[in-house]
């Protein structure tokens, strides 16, 4: 007979330690813990991200009961604010100093996390289309001259593609992102 596994294989060897991590700012060895995404450099005292890999949490049907509500809504909460922050990265390199445009893409993720937290609805999909809706604004000028930016909704899918694609999105999401944006 075979036994039957009642809780994750993994679980009991979860452990939070310390990693250590090279801040990119200054070089100096810092640390972060296994737990964390973010974390502040003890001597330039710059913020720094880890690259987060999928793990479990991400495509477990169990992972909320497994880890708990509250640790789940946290690495969410933190999965989140670390695409928010490539995303933004990526759009102000795109931009480069347009801060008209990027602050702009700043208030309507606010408004657009707004309406996830009232009406819910699917972050991957909501936020990364928010930050990059109008990102065809600048070939559509380009192309077709400064008061052509109506036609960004043309040109904006195939400049989102190429963001999304480097962040590593998987192709359904950028799919349904990139019809959000036209």
């Amino acid at each position: 007979r075979r036994k039957m596994i009642n809780n994750c294989p993994g679980q009991d060897k979860r452990k939070i330690t310390p990693e250590p991590i090279i801040c990119p700012a200054c070089g100096y060895e810092a640390e972060i813990f296994s737990d964390e995404i973010k974390a502040g450099c003890p001597q330039c005292h710059k913020v720094f991200y880890r690259e987060v890999l999928p793990t479990c949490i991400d495509w477990c049907a169990a992972a909320k009961e497994c880890l708990g509500g509250q640790a789940y809504g946290d690495y969410i909460k933190n999965k989140s604010f670390l695409l928010k922050e490539k995303l933004f990265s990526e759009l102000k390199a795109y931009f480069g100093s347009d801060l008209k445009r990027i602050n702009h893409a700043g208030k309507v993720l606010d408004y657009a996390e707004e309406l996830l937290r009232r009406e819910g609805g699917d972050w991957q999909i909501v936020v990364p289309a928010a930050i990059l809706h109008d990102v065809g604004i600048k070939v559509a000028e380009e192309k077709y001259g400064l008061s052509a930016g109506h036609l960004q909704e043309k040109e904006g899918p195939a400049v989102a593609r190429k963001i999304l694609l480097k962040l590593g999105f998987k192709k359904n999401e950028i799919k349904e992102i990139c019809q959000i944006i036209a």
